[in-house]
C-alpha cells in the first residue's frame, strides 16, 4: 500500500455513509444512546475531514472503534477492502510480468 495515497472525496463519503449506518443500527439496537451518538457525531465531524491519507484514515477509524466498539465492523470492513485491493494490485503486477 502506498502510505501517501490520498483519501478521495468518494472514499470519505463512503466512510461517512458507513459510519452513519452503523450509528443508526447501534441506536436501533440500543447499543448507543442519543447522548453518545451526539458525542460520536462531534468526534467524527471534528476529525474525518482532516484525514488526508489512508494510514490517517485507518488510525482515525481505529481510535473511533476503540472509543465506541459499535464501529469496529466499519474499521474491519474498510481494512479488509484495502487489503484486498493491495492483493489485486500485486496479482495484476505479477500477470504483467508474465
Amino acid at each position: 500500500m502506498d502510505t501517501t495515497q490520498p483519501v478521495t472525496a468518494q472514499l470519505r463519503e463512503k466512510v461517512y455513509n458507513d459510519l452513519w449506518e452503523a450509528t443508526l443500527h447501534a441506536m436501533d439496537k440500543e447499543e448507543l444512546s442519543e447522548e453518545d451518538a451526539q458525542e460520536v457525531a462531534d468526534f467524527i465531524l471534528g476529525k474525518l475531514d482532516t484525514v488526508q491519507t489512508h494510514p490517517e484514515l485507518f488510525s482515525f477509524l481505529e481510535e473511533l472503534a476503540s472509543k465506541w466498539p459499535v464501529y469496529s465492523n466499519v474499521f474491519l470492513l474498510l481494512k479488509s477492502e484495502e487489503m484486498n485491493q493491495d492483493k489485486i494490485h500485486t496479482i495484476q503486477q505479477q500477470l504483467q510480468q508474465v
